[in-house]
């Protein structure tokens, strides 16, 4: 089995006032015989940190002579500034990285990493991207695509759905009018917005590193890498980790389960239960035990987290669920 080494560069971010030099590690390895090329990103979000193990994790398994054929590129940490301040956003101008795509290489400094990164990735024309996020230590592992409202290829979607079932997850559409903002403006709806296939994947909670969602993780890049034939030895999407739902695919990703009133939250539901629609979900008491408030399910769905606080105010995001598209 012959042992790969890996190649380091630096993406140059920009120098500082003491004259240091900012800037994040891209990670390629390539094996002698050529074949796809794939991305794995971490820490867009500076808080958001499992992805980082899983890359180093997967470049290690592969440096030992795992890589049979083409290219992985990795970028561990996107957001080096917001990683070393513990911050969702770029700390520098206080905007979220992952709003800011293509980006603008003379705009704002999180344009400007933008579409470092975003130059970086689609000068390789990568067959597909994988965006590694997290969601909350409540939740299961699941992934997002995006549903451009004015796709300029129907087909990039296609296949980055095609493959996303491979990889033995829970996924979920995520429209514009949702997300509250142009999904093209993400990275990943960036490059399928460019004919590049690109998906985000929630691996649980932020700020530390979660070993079970690490072993998660890897895994699902071990079943995008078995697609591509990439690796020696293929591993099928079949694990107790990934626990079978009955709902109707496609589901599109739906956040609106919201608390009307303050107080102490009692979830009476779990990450990966598939709930129906008017089924009681969580309780909201006040400090003396009174329950203020019994929250209902709004539709049927599959429980992908739940909110990391144990308080509520009017309008807190409580439950995500993914719900049957209806929107098609």
């Amino acid at each position: 089995m012959r042992k790969l080494k890996r190649e380091i560069k630096f993406l140059k971010i920009f120098e500082g006032v003491d004259l240091s030099k900012r800037r994040t590690p891209l990670m390629i390895l390539k094996s002698p015989k050529s074949g796809p090329v794939i991305w794995l990103c971490g820490a867009i979000h500076g808080d958001e940190v499992t992805g980082i193990e899983v890359i180093h994790r997967v470049f290690d398994f592969l440096e030992a002579g795992s890589l049979t054929r083409g290219s992985v590129y990795a970028i561990p940490v996107m957001n080096p500034l917001g990683f070393e301040m513990i911050s969702r956003d770029n700390p520098y101008d206080e905007e979220d990285l992952n709003r800011q795509f293509i980006g603008n290489p003379r705009g704002s400094t999180a344009e400007r990493m933008a579409a470092l990164i975003y130059s970086t990735i689609a000068k390789t024309k990568p067959d597909f991207v994988l965006d590694l996020h997290t969601d909350s230590s409540l939740s299961v592992a699941y992934t997002i695509v995006d549903k451009l409202k004015k796709p300029k290829d129907d087909a990039i979607l296609k296949k980055t759905v095609a493959i996303t079932e491979k990889l033995g997850l829970p996924w979920a559409y995520d429209y514009e009018d949702h997300a509250g903002y142009p999904l093209e403006k993400s990275l990943s709806g960036a490059l399928v917005t460019n004919g590049i296939p690109a998906v985000t994947v929630e691996l649980g909670g932020p700020y530390v590193i979660n070993p079970f969602f690490v072993e998660k993780g890897v895994l699902i890049v071990r079943y995008l890498l078995s697609h591509f034939n990439m690796v020696r030895y293929s591993v099928l999407p079949v694990s107790p980790f990934f626990r079978p739902h009955t709902l109707r695919k496609p589901l599109r990703f739906f956040e609106e389960v919201r608390s009307e009133k303050s107080g102490i939250v009692n979830y009476r539901v779990t990450p990966g239960q598939v709930v129906r629609k008017g089924q009681m979900i969580a309780k909201i008491k006040n400090a003396l035990g009174r329950t203020v408030e019994t929250i209902k399910s709004p539709q049927r769905g599959l429980v992908l987290s739940l909110s990391d606080q144990s308080v509520s105010f009017p309008g807190s995001n409580l439950i995500t669920l993914a719900v049957e598209d209806r929107m098609k």
